[in-house]
């Protein structure tokens, strides 16, 4: 089994039992997931695949919390 394998079984164990904030662990995730990108076939592949994975917590936090304020006004509205 090779090392990022083991990182990838790891990971989440180690991420869970260090009680890490949820930033701590969505940064964990996509610097992995970055670590994955190396292993495209073509730079077009690995650039955007480093930009599907640059994505900011607060960021994503915000994205998150727009997606359920639009679900709550769906179900409102019905």
């Amino acid at each position: 089994m090779n090392v990022s394998k083991i990182l990838l079984l790891c990971l989440p164990i180690a991420l869970f039992m260090s009680a890490c904030t949820k930033k701590q662990i969505y940064n964990a995730v996509q610097e992995n997931r970055k670590q994955q990108c190396y292993k495209s076939p073509t730079a077009h592949h690995y650039d955007q695949c480093i930009r599907n994975h640059s994505e900011s917590y607060e960021a994503y936090q915000q994205r998150r919390v727009g997606k359920e304020d639009e679900k709550d006004n769906k179900d409102d509205n019905n």
